[in-house]
């Protein structure tokens, strides 16, 4: 219980930085790959405003197990804060996460699997990825996902983008979502 946040049932602060450490550390020593996925309801603030908080909170809950629901076991959630949340995939490549993130964020849109489909009615996400550098310390990997996820959000919102510290042609880039 002490590594769960109690709304969404993923893991906390305490349990990402666990796994951060842990990753990097199988990373470093045998070169297993990993990417990181750093997610955030857009517009979460006006479902509050109109809403609600237990609206937001029910929200909350429902887009973390529609994550969750998603991921392999040997992938984790997290709740980084307020409405972010990170996915971190193991032995996992950009681009491969890159597919995961798409799924992701066209479930949320859709309000797939759920019963309670006009309260989560236009729900969307940004989504950030970045995959683990050689040297990098795990603060960098997650800004690094932590600024194309805003690169997401400046586009329109509802993107996918890769890491800012990539090639241009790779900036930017949306795994078919639409700005809309």
């Amino acid at each position: 219980m002490l590594t769960v946040d109690p709304l969404t049932l993923a893991g906390n602060r305490t349990a990402l930085e666990e796994a951060l450490k842990r990753v990097k550390g199988q990373f470093e020593r045998y070169g297993v790959p990993a990417s990181l996925i750093m997610i955030d309801l857009d517009h979460f603030k006006r479902i509050n405003d109109t809403r609600g908080h237990n609206e937001g909170d029910r929200v909350l809950a429902w887009v973390a197990s529609t994550i969750q629901k998603r991921l392999r076991p040997t992938d984790g959630l997290y709740r980084f804060g307020g409405e972010e949340f990170i996915v971190i995939t193991e032995n996992t490549h950009l681009d491969q996460a890159a597919f995961l993130a798409e799924d992701i964020r066209r479930r949320v849109e859709s309000g797939e699997g759920d019963g309670q489909a006009r309260l989560m009615s236009g729900m969307t996400v940004s989504l950030g990825l970045a995959q683990l550098r050689s040297g990098e310390s795990a603060d960098g990997w997650v800004g690094r996902a932590d600024r194309a996820m805003y690169k997401a959000k400046a586009m329109g919102r509802n993107w996918i983008c890769f890491d800012a510290d990539v090639n241009a042609d790779h900036v930017g880039k949306s795994a078919g979502a639409s700005p809309l």
